[in-house]
Parts: structure tokens; sequence; C-alpha cells
């Protein structure tokens, strides 16, 4: 093909889709700025017409491989966002003896598909390596296969700017976003600001926690929908984005508060270490002491603190959806087989 032949993309398109995922497509489909690429959403084999190029899943994950890339004989691209049930012990994500069963299933169908599919796939995109090892690992997928394309931020929602008014509280709490999910690490976190013994508030923010964990002195717990307008004015307030998950592939909400300015404590070991790099202080997630000691560090030193939000805007301007839009069209590219 040549290099001005015009690209032609079919997307699978799910009926549900999860906020992380439209956030995904929509911000890679937005940056995306060649005239030579269409676009085109299909559902089963027969929308996969002649003149496509190839296709693309954004959304692969924990869910089986669609019927439409297994029939297809155009080149397929997938983006796997994560392997969460094949890297962490089951407890973290299936609580009852029915979820663990279900669990169990899905994890036998996934590998079932991806048996023969790892053979026809073109390519894999995910956002970090350590999500490149869960693929890896997990799904047994050649390495060359794997492609790391980290996500971005938007940088026009998530800023230093913002307006005081919202934010009367400035600097004199420790912040925390999920939705609630034992992988967040939620109760050793809580049981870490305990130990530290400072004396600023942890606020966590987020749905689904449990009842037994709000009765803690010094947590205010926001269980309320938040507006991006009202995560942005958390993010510029804080003293510090506590974030120590035991398992993240990328880590949005470490990138979203980098983006605001906010010092950050979160995991080694996970991909939100990839997303701060050496803008953060890294806890072991499964030390409560570990976690405990970065509270009272930041909680002690105005040096820490102005070091880290420095170091946080800094990070935050490399990761630029644009880039990333861009290392999937290179790819897309090479798929199908047209020069660059």
């Amino acid at each position: 093909m040549s290099s001005g032949k015009r690209l032609k993309i079919a997307i699978y398109n799910r009926s549900s889709k999860p906020f992380s995922l439209q956030v995904y497509l929509e911000n890679i489909l937005n940056n995306i700025r060649c005239p030579n690429i269409e676009w085109e959403y299909v559902t089963s084999g027969k929308d996969v017409t002649s003149d496509i190029d190839m296709v693309w899943d954004p959304g692969l994950g924990m869910s089986r491989v669609p019927k439409v890339l297994q029939v297809t004989k155009k080149p397929t691209v997938v983006t796997v966002h994560g392997l969460k049930a094949f890297s962490v012990p089951m407890s973290m994500w299936a609580e009852s003896t029915k979820e663990k069963i279900h669990l169990l299933w899905k994890k036998y169908m996934i590998r079932y598909d991806w048996a023969r599919f790892k053979k026809k796939v073109k390519a894999v995109l995910t956002p970090s390596y350590y999500g490149k090892r869960e693929i890896v690992r997990g799904l047994r997928v050649s390495e060359k296969k794997v492609h790391v394309v980290p996500h971005g931020v938007d940088k026009s929602t998530f800023n230093k700017n913002i307006d005081e008014s919202r934010q009367s509280d400035r600097h004199e709490y420790f912040l925390h976003v999920s939705s609630y999910q034992p992988v967040k690490n939620i109760r050793r976190m809580v049981e870490g600001y305990q130990k530290s013994e400072v004396d600023t508030q942890l606020k966590v923010i987020g749905p689904n926690f449990p009842e037994d964990c709000f009765n803690v002195d010094g947590v205010d717990w926001v269980t309320k929908e938040c507006s991006h307008e009202d995560l942005v004015s958390w993010y510029n307030g804080c003293k510090a984005f506590v974030f120590p998950s035991i398992r993240e592939t990328f880590g949005m909400p470490v990138a979203e508060a980098m983006s605001c300015g906010a010092p950050i404590i979160t995991s080694d070991g996970t991909g939100c270490k990839e997303v701060a790099k050496d803008a953060a202080i890294l806890v072991n997630p499964y030390s409560v002491e570990s976690i405990a000691a970065a509270f009272k560090e930041v909680e002690e030193s105005s040096t820490i603190r102005n070091e880290l939000a420095k170091k946080s805007m800094d990070r935050s301007k490399a990761l630029r959806w644009s880039k990333s839009a861009k290392q999937h069209i290179s790819l897309f590219k090479q798929t199908a087989n047209i020069r660059q």
C-alpha cells in the first residue's frame, strides 16, 4: 500500500462500555490528526466489509474475545487494559463463593479464546510494562506482539488552574479517590494513616465503601457522585494524593492528580510506578508501616511536599493523549502494511 492510501479501521463497538473505556476511546479518536483515516463501528463479522483495512477492539481485557475478531480475515489489533484476575489473589476481586466460581470460569474461557487468538492477532496494546507482563504471563502471548502505549491525561480538565473559592480547606487533607475494591488497598491505607498519627485529615472519595470502614477518627468518607470539576478542586487542594493500590495497569487517578500539581504517594511495583516515576513517594502496598512512613514524611516536610508538587507537574507534561494517539496510528499503519 502507498503512504497516501487512506486507512479504514473497523472499531468493535460494545453495547456497554465502562467509563474508563469511554475516556480512553474518546481521547484517542479526538487526538488523531490524520485526514487519511476513517473509522467505522462494527458489532459482528458481517459488518466488516471488503474495504476495511483492519479491525481494532479498544476494550479487551477481562472479557472473552468477540466473535467478530475470531472470524474476520482482516488484520486485528486489540487494546488490553489489564488482566486483573491473572496477577493477584482471587480474594482481591471475589469475596463470595459464587463470585469466585464465576471468576474461575471466566479465566478459563478467556484462556480458551486466547489459545487460538494469540496466533491471529497482529498487535496487542497496553498502557504499561506492568500490563505487558500480565498479558505475556497470563495469556502466553509473544512479547513481540505486545506494545506499551501509555495513556495521557486531559490537561484541559485536570490542571493547576483553580477557583480558590471552591476549596476552603486547601492543603488541609490527604486525598484518595477510587471505587471500592479490595485491590485498591483502602484498609491498609487507613491503617497506615492511623499508625502515622498525623494531624491532617484523610479524605476518601468514591462509592461502594463497606460500612465498617466509616468509623475511623480523622477520615472523611465522601460517597456522593463527584463531577470532574469537583475532582479537580480536590486534587488541587490536597496536601498529597494517596493511592497505594495493590494492582493497577496504569493508575489514571495518579495521572490526573499529578496534572493538578498534587504531591503523590503511590505503590511500588505496579503501573502507578510507571506513571509517577521519580515524582512520587513509592510505598510497599502490603506494608502498613511503609504507608504510614509516607504519610509522616509528607506531613512533616513542606520542602518534600513542594519538591513532589513540582515533580508532579513536570512528569505530567509527558502524559499526553496526542502522543498516545500518534503511537496508536503508527501501530495501526504497521498492522495494515501502510508505509509510514
